[in-house]
């Protein structure tokens, strides 16, 4: 699959959605989430949105301090980076997600 329609999207979604929920948080950590980091630069914004909805998704299946690290780290590095204003969009809202149970003050001086 090159480009990812909106169906393929919630479909894909929703199947990392049952993942991240029955299974323990190393495996999201292993087995998804460098998936995801692959495809932050990816040349089609669908997959980059595919990636930012996924974090937001996931994030609470994810201990805080994984969300605070590398699913915050994720985001943040496509905030700066992407110029697809859909993406920016995205992550704006999966930021939302992921600070809401981020304890760390320091973490929202950095968005």
């Amino acid at each position: 699959m090159y480009k990812c329609t909106n169906s393929n999207a919630k479909i894909i979604i929703d199947g990392f959605v049952e993942f991240a929920s029955s299974v323990e948080s190393t495996r999201i950590e292993s087995e998804l989430l460098p998936q995801c980091w692959e495809q932050i630069n990816h040349k089609f914004p669908e997959r980059r949105l595919l990636v930012s909805e996924t974090c937001g998704f996931i994030s609470p299946y994810l201990p805080v301090e994984l969300q605070s690290s590398l699913i915050f780290s994720m985001l943040s590095q496509m905030l700066q980076e992407d110029r697809s204003e859909i993406v920016r969009r995205s992550v704006i809202k999966s930021l939302a997600i992921v600070i809401s149970a981020i304890t760390d003050a320091s973490k929202y001086l950095q968005v």
